[in-house]
């Protein structure tokens, strides 16, 4: 199916175009090529989007003077619904010098970034920025007179209006060394992940070390405080503050160890079998005294 306005043709192969006119039944790996027209084209010439909906899976092709085409190899039945998005927002995002970048839509990639593209609300474009080194550089982006910075090679823009971006790459430099250390001073910032800390921040001045800092111990319930990092890298008492840092406190759980059974007593076991034979004596001979004192009882009542 498709957007009233929309003309669609297909062909099978190699052959010729034809007139979609509904539903057709082919072969199992048969090539079928879809020319979608009359797409709205965007008032500044650049090229507009076809949505396309098959089978449940969204994608977008690039449509160039109003018409698109879209492929596809059948296996098995498919239902296939053409869109057509415009009007729609405009994402312009002009690249500095040394930078190229791919971009894609909706999981398919549409090539080389044009400089411009329309995407309907809601939309997110992917652009794969190529061109900078990200051990040594990062992105500047700008829009609407904010700036940010990034090291992604992998940014994402989702429509809610036109937007206009630049990205530039800028060099990494670290922060120049202070004429007068003794005038500098720098902020550490206290992540406690989850335990609690007080205070959170913490100024001292530049080369301070580690040590003489005087950093906080953080607390944490049931946890065993395991040091403050930097990153992944645990920060030891040698360590020089020279720019602002985040310090983030790593735990380990406290397990409560397994009682240790006490020892097991000797046992001798010729003086445990003793004690058995002096009990077995014991009994026998309570058993005799029982028996002597009743025939005695007998002997008594007969000779009355």
């Amino acid at each position: 199916t498709a957007d009233t306005g929309l003309s669609v043709s297909y062909a099978l192969g190699d052959g010729e175009k034809e007139p979609w006119s509904g539903p057709i039944s082919v072969r199992d790996g048969t090539v079928v090529t879809f020319t979608v027209e009359g797409l709205t084209e965007n008032p500044d010439g650049n090229d507009n989007m076809l949505k396309v909906v098959d089978t449940g899976k969204t994608s977008y092709k690039v449509a160039s003077s109003g018409v698109a085409t879209y492929t596809v190899t059948v296996l098995g039945s498919r239902s296939i619904e053409f869109n057509d998005i415009a009007p729609a927002p405009k994402l312009s995002i002009a690249l500095g010098t040394g930078l190229s970048a791919t971009y894609s839509v909706g999981g398919s990639n549409l090539g080389p970034w044009p400089g411009s593209f329309y995407a309907e609300t809601g939309t997110t474009v992917f652009l794969t920025i190529s061109g900078f080194d990200p051990s040594t550089e990062k992105l500047e982006i700008a829009e609407n007179g904010e700036i940010h910075y990034s090291t992604d090679s992998v940014l994402s823009f989702t429509m809610n209006g036109d937007r206009t971006v630049s990205i530039k790459k800028v060099e990494e430099k670290p922060a120049p060394e202070p004429s007068d250390p003794s005038k500098y001073n720098v902020v550490i910032y206290l992540d406690a992940n989850g335990g609690s800390v007080s205070p959170t921040i913490v100024s001292v001045l530049y080369g301070t070390t580690m040590k003489a800092a005087n950093i906080p111990m953080p607390t944490y319930d049931g946890m065993d405080f395991h040091g403050w990092y930097v990153g992944d890298t645990p920060v030891g008492p040698d360590y020089v503050f020279k720019r602002s840092t985040t310090l983030v406190a790593h735990w380990t759980e406290i397990v409560d160890p397994e009682p240790i059974p006490g020892p097991v007593p000797d046992v001798d076991p010729i003086k445990e079998s003793n004690n058995w034979l002096l009990i077995a004596l014991l009994v026998l001979a309570a058993i005799l005294a029982i028996t002597a004192c009743y025939w005695m009882y007998r002997s008594r009542q007969e000779s009355s």
